[in-house]
């Protein structure tokens, strides 16, 4: 099982401003390996996550509780057919954890169809497992949603827990793939993940571009857009 533990910071940026940042951040910061390697400089990533009929995670989301959790497959390729985890992600405050494990693609399934026997009986991983099987047979949830964007990661030579994601062409999906939305048009995601503390340099950086932190999760978004619910706050 891997284990990240980390703050995150999120601006919601005009693609034309974001662009323009980018030219600056390559300054102090590169790509990733995995984005290196790839034409267009990024690489596709796709979440599939689990709500219930009462969007419980929605509504703890728009009333800012403070601890929260939820539970989603990801994958980096438009199919669930390898390199596919399952993920908990966790919010206390502003602090962000996130447990994942891999998972077959014969796991995949017999999850996606509501079939949770094989899980109970893994021995690997087996508190991470317990713990899914207990909220999602709890709370009723099933996969409701799926996110889709392209991300461009950017890394630091000077502080590894120092990363930037700029997430562009953000569409939301319902798990059949039947339908398909846009949720922020001319928009990108620029998340900002750190352990300790953020370097004085991006400071200034988005000072000059008088950027302001939102709280935004994508989650969120694609289920306003695709309709699943509103919000009444």
């Amino acid at each position: 099982m891997q284990k990240f533990e980390r703050y995150e910071f999120k601006y919601v940026i005009p693609e034309f401003i974001c662009n323009e940042l980018e030219k600056n951040l390559i300054n102090f910061m590169e790509l990733d390996s995995f984005s290196k390697k790839n034409k267009l400089k990024s690489y596709f990533v796709r979440s599939l996550y689990f709500e219930n009929d009462l969007n419980e995670n929605f509504f703890e989301k728009i009333d800012g509780i403070k601890y929260r959790e939820k539970y989603r497959f990801r994958s980096y390729q438009k199919k669930f057919s390898k390199n596919i985890f399952l993920e908990k992600k966790m919010k206390n405050n502003e602090r962000v954890f996130k447990d994942r494990v891999s998972l077959s693609k014969k796991e995949y399934e017999l999850i996606i169809n509501g079939n949770y026997s094989l899980l109970g009986n893994k021995k690997k991983d087996k508190k991470f497992f317990l713990d899914f099987l207990y909220k999602v047979l709890k709370k009723k949830e099933y996969p409701k949603i799926i996110i889709d964007y392209n991300r461009r990661p950017y890394i630091s030579d000077h502080d590894k827990y120092f990363r930037i994601s700029i997430d562009g062409n953000l569409i939301a999906r319902d798990v059949n793939l039947t339908k398909v939305v846009e949720c922020i048009p001319g928009y990108k995601i620029m998340e900002v993940k750190f352990f300790r503390r953020i370097p004085l340099w991006f400071h200034r950086l988005i000072q000059s571009y008088n950027l302001k932190r939102v709280s935004i999760s994508k989650f969120v978004v694609g289920m306003k857009k695709m309709g699943y619910t509103i919000d009444l706050s």
